[in-house]
Formats: structure tokens, sequence, C-alpha cells
């Protein structure tokens, strides 16, 4: 796991929910760099995106509910990092529309080695994630979804639904992605995609009260997101994902 990834969630969650979730984690970080492909200055451009480390709840989402269904962490690893790959992506994309100067304390991509580099690099992701998605069957379909929602988030206008779409959709990829590992029904599928959803939304709308926008509560879709886990059966992978709900709309940064 990166240590700042680690750092954090050591922070947030109880001794064994972080040490599950370093279990997970430390899948997702090799895998993640090794699905990088090797494209020249593109691949030092998207090796300095994931150095800056990150919370990696996108794919500790895949690996808790693949887990919480009965699945094995090593068929959902693929999907997650290809989550996590796309995440990437939109981060490179929305610095470079949003003007913004930093990311992650670190100097944002398109300042450090150019507009074109940094754009062109955020494509490369997205089709490295497509590749790394073909491992798990149905996990491609899930992730065009999610990047039409988030392209379509970034140009709506309500608040709601544009958090609904920027974040909920690739939370509710990501949470499809580890119920598709775990072989579970289509229904399961679905549901853990509304868990999912309603997670990404109450993420996003605690972003934009934390810049000061006034918008509905996160507690309302972080309480709709837990109550989407009450017919799981009790497990540690099931309470971490009942303390990602509650970390989704109290969380100070």
């Amino acid at each position: 796991m990166h240590p700042a990834t680690a750092e954090h969630w050591s922070r947030i969650l109880g001794d064994a929910e972080y040490e599950l979730a370093a279990s997970y984690l430390d899948c997702i970080e090799p895998a993640l760099l090794a699905a990088v492909p090797d494209c020249g200055p593109l691949t030092e451009v998207a090796l300095y995106m994931i150095a800056a480390g990150g919370r990696r709840i996108r794919p500790l989402v895949a690996l808790a509910v693949c887990g919480a269904l009965g699945g094995k962490t090593p068929d959902a690893t693929p999907g997650a990092v290809a989550a996590e790959l796309v995440h990437t992506a939109s981060l490179i994309h929305d610095d470079i529309l949003d003007r913004s100067t930093e990311r992650r304390g670190r100097q944002a991509a398109h300042l450090r080695f150019g507009t074109n580099l940094a754009l062109l690099t955020g494509d490369m992701l997205y089709f490295a994630a497509v590749e790394a998605a073909q491992a798990l069957c149905g996990a491609v379909s899930v992730l065009n979804a999610a990047c039409n929602g988030m392209c379509l988030g970034e140009v709506t206008k309500e608040r709601i639904e544009s958090a609904r779409l920027k974040s909920g959709a690739l939370f509710r990829a990501a949470a499809e992605i580890g119920a598709l590992a775990a072989g579970v029904s289509q229904q399961r599928v679905r549901s853990a995609g509304d868990f999912g959803e309603k997670l990404g939304t109450a993420y996003q709308l605690r972003d934009d009260e934390l810049d000061g926008e006034q918008n509905a509560s996160p507690l309302r879709f972080a309480d709709e997101a837990r109550s989407e886990l009450a017919a799981l059966p009790a497990s540690s992978a099931k309470e971490l994902l009942v303390q990602l709900t509650r970390f989704a709309w109290r969380r100070s940064e």
C-alpha cells in the first residue's frame, strides 16, 4: 500500500477494518503500476500521478464488496485496478478543465509536463483501464457506463445530479465490479451498484461542502448507502463498508 494511503486509513478505520483494508490495498498498488503501459513520456506522467498516492477508495470499495459477497480478492483485483485507472485519468483531465495548480500536494500534471502530454496520458489511462477490465466478464461495460456518466456530470448544473454522475457513477462501477467478481446474481450486482452510487454521491457532496458550496446534506445519501448493506451477512468486509459510509459524509479533508 502507498505510504500516504496507509497513513490516511490508519486514522479513519478501526484496527480490524484497517488490517483488512491494508490487505486489500497491498494487492492494488503493484497491480496498478503493472497496468500502466510502456508508452514513452506518457508513462512518466502516469507514474507521477500514481506516485502521489491518494485514498484508493474506489478499488477498496470493489474489493470489500467482493469480500462481503463471498468472493476472492484476486478475482476482483483487475477490475478494481481499472476503476482506479479511470479515476486517475479523470483527475488529469479535471485539472486541465479547472486550471488547477496542485493535485495531492504536488504540481498538477499539465503544469509539470505540459497540457498536451497530460491530456494524452489521461486518454492512455482510459485505454489501460479497458485492457485491465477485460479480465472480468462484464467489467468493461460497467466502466464504460461510468465514464459516460462522469462526462455528463461535468456539464450537469443541478448539484445532486452532478454529484451522482461525477462521483456516484464510478463508485457504482467499483461496487458492481466487486459483485461481478463474487459471481452473484444480477439482482445482487444491481444492489451493490446502488450502494456504490449512493456512497459516491455522499462523497462528492461532502467534497462540495468542504469547498464551501451549499448543497443537499451528504448524510442522507450515506444513510441510504448503509441501508443497502442490511441484507449482507455480518463480516469484516461488511463492517469496512459501513465505516466507509461514515467516512464519506464526516471526513474533514
